[in-house]
């Protein structure tokens, strides 16, 4: 327990951010997401983070849908998506869409829970979004059906998962610290802390209390 304190406080020196010295684990209740419902989430979230941003001064906006509700069926996916997301498909642009495209860094959480990527300690604030947004759908892009995608996947310990939640919230937590009181960090970025906790409270601890969404509150 000592070593997995020292390893989020680490992580939070190295980017000069607040801690308690006296950190303990949070001993919150756990009820885990199955592994098939944390990877239709991913895909989903990567598609929707995706059709999103490329509606933004589309010029043919229903080819742009047409493409993305394509490759949601060719997941079998296309059942699984949140209310704000279908929003994408059934409304024109609007700012909202704005929110949804960024929901790619909660997709890289979700992929680095499922085994798919290496680390997600790291939140600084991207310097190209679309870049970042396109490494992880060409990601989900690169298997051929929801079973290959899933037989590659490879869910982390659950100690592994707390962990990083718990240095997320600390994360957060530092944010809105800064907002009171006038100094927001500018080693992680708001953004992405914001999508990366949503992720990984969804998957660790709303399970019972979510109402099929994860439009949660998120208190630090």
């Amino acid at each position: 327990m000592k070593k997995r304190i020292e390893k989020i406080k680490s992580n939070l020196k190295q980017r000069n951010l607040k801690y308690p010295e006296d950190m303990e684990l949070f001993d919150d209740k756990i009820c885990q997401r199955d592994v098939k419902i944390i990877a239709q989430r991913a895909i989903v979230t990567t598609i929707m983070a995706k059709c999103a941003f490329d509606l933004y001064d589309a010029e043919s906006p229903d080819n742009i849908k047409k493409d993305c509700l394509a490759r949601l069926n060719r997941f079998g996916v296309e059942n699984c998506l949140f209310n704000a997301e279908r929003q994408v498909l059934n409304d024109s642009y609007n700012e909202s869409f704005d929110e949804i495209a960024w929901t790619y860094e909660a997709a890289n959480a979700l992929l680095w829970a499922l085994g798919l990527l290496d680390n997600v300690e790291s939140a600084d604030c991207p310097e190209d979004v679309e870049h970042e947004l396109n490494k992880v759908f060409d990601l989900i892009n690169s298997y051929d059906s929801f079973n290959d995608f899933i037989s590659a996947c490879n869910l982390r310990t659950e100690t592994d998962l707390q962990d990083a939640f718990q240095l997320y919230w600390y994360y957060h937590w530092n944010i809105r610290d800064g907002q009171i009181f006038g100094s927001i960090p500018d080693s992680i970025s708001l953004d992405v802390v914001i999508e990366r906790r949503r992720a990984l409270e969804w998957l660790l601890y709303s399970a019972e209390s979510d109402d099929g969404d994860w439009e949660f509150g998120m208190d630090t």
